[in-house]
């Protein structure tokens, strides 16, 4: 790790026992360490970046015992308010008192950070909860130093930067680094399309399906069925995903990054414990589809109460890790210019990721495209 050691802010799944063994992978690692876990409830007045049905149920018992476990620990904890908008409900009083009074409640509970997306809440919140320490969420789409010195005049003290435009632009990450002296975080095992076009409009679609007014019932994901499918109809677009592996840490660190996001809310203690033991190490040995692409979970997610269909199915793709740093993966990505990153993309893919069966792969495209949402989505 360079002397510029980074923290790690990692999801929790509310099991008391992921905070402990969190605690044990600190006690080994050299440098980095975890310092914030964050989530949130199923369903919020502001809502959050995931639909409620891909998210854990925590009662209010465990959410208190688990800050305070946390803050025992020595973790800060965020909580996420990251739903892009509110459909105007942020110009009513009626409303912003009822913010006020949740946002109370969380303080009481023992929330030090939030991670909010929506300027005006951001705004009201500064104003009203001075205290409170501030993310900007990566939902804002920050990528340009003046919109990131715009959040920091603002009051925030940490941005996460938009994970679809900058993770593999490090003459802006520098530029932005120049701009602003507040924090700045990447979100490291992102498993998005590169400069997603879908993207607003998903968020805002997450956000609205874990607002407490909402009465739809949401039972899947039309966007992320839609993404799945171009992944696995086009495999350059796993290589071309903004990820950033375990072994590239240290180059973001040089360059005066501060924090790195692991995700996801969504996933097993088991399985957010590998990540975070993978990035703390600084290596990880084995199929990068598995630690980035949740091994094919993610695009089973979008299809929700519908997954039966393939329930039988696992992916069959492998992206060889070890591959892809003798293919000097980072150096490629930091020193390449980009218009000549498309060759490297196409030659590591037929390097580094494999289809042991296509037959089924087949099969996952056919159940992936028949669903008429992610059909009109294409139009």
């Amino acid at each position: 790790m360079s002397e510029h050691a980074l923290e790690y802010s990692i999801a929790t799944s509310w099991d008391d026992a992921l905070l402990h063994d969190l605690t044990a992978l600190n006690g080994k690692a050299n440098g980095a360490r975890i310092g914030e876990i964050y989530g949130s409830h199923r369903i919020t007045p502001i809502g959050s970046g995931r639909p409620t049905y891909r998210l854990p149920d925590v009662s209010a018992e465990a959410f208190t015992r688990h800050l305070a476990l946390a803050r025992k620990l020595g973790f800060g904890f965020n909580y996420v308010l990251n739903a892009p908008s509110f459909d105007g409900r942020e110009r009513s009083t009626e409303w912003l008192r009822e913010i006020a009074g949740f946002i109370e409640g969380l303080v009481a509970a023992g929330v030090e950070r939030v991670t909010i997306a929506n300027p005006t809440l951001l705004g009201f919140v500064r104003e009203r909860f001075p205290a409170l320490r501030i993310s900007v969420s990566l939902i804002a789409g920050v990528d340009t130093p003046d919109a990131a010195r715009r959040f920091e005049d603002m009051g925030a003290d940490l941005i996460v930067l938009s994970p679809f435009t900058v993770n593999r632009d490090f003459a802006t990450l520098r530029a932005i680094r120049a701009a602003v002296g507040c924090q700045l975080e990447l979100y490291a095992n992102i498993p998005c399309l590169d400069r997603c076009s879908m993207r607003d409009a998903h968020y805002r679609y997450s956000g609205r399906a874990s607002q407490a007014d909402v009465k739809t019932d949401v039972t899947y994901d039309p966007f992320l069925l839609k993404c799945s499918l171009a992944y696995l109809s086009d495999p350059v677009n796993l290589l071309r995903s903004p990820f950033i592996r375990p072994e590239d840490i240290e180059a973001y660190g040089e360059i005066g990054i501060n924090v790195i996001k692991l995700s996801d809310r969504t996933e097993s203690s088991a399985f957010l414990l590998e990540t975070a033991g993978a990035y703390l190490a600084g290596h990880y040995d084995g199929d990068l589809f598995h630690l980035v692409f949740r091994a094919g979970r993610k695009f089973r997610a979008g299809l929700g109460r519908n997954a039966s269909t393939i329930a039988d199915l696992a992916l069959p793709v492998r992206i060889d890790n070890a591959r892809l740093s003798a293919l000097n993966f980072i150096e490629h990505i930091r020193d390449v210019p980009e218009a000549a990153l498309t060759d490297f993309y196409e030659y590591a893919t037929r390097e580094a990721v494999s289809v042991p069966d296509e037959g089924t792969l087949s099969r996952w495209r056919t159940v992936l495209a028949a669903n008429p949402i992610a059909a009109d989505l294409s139009r």
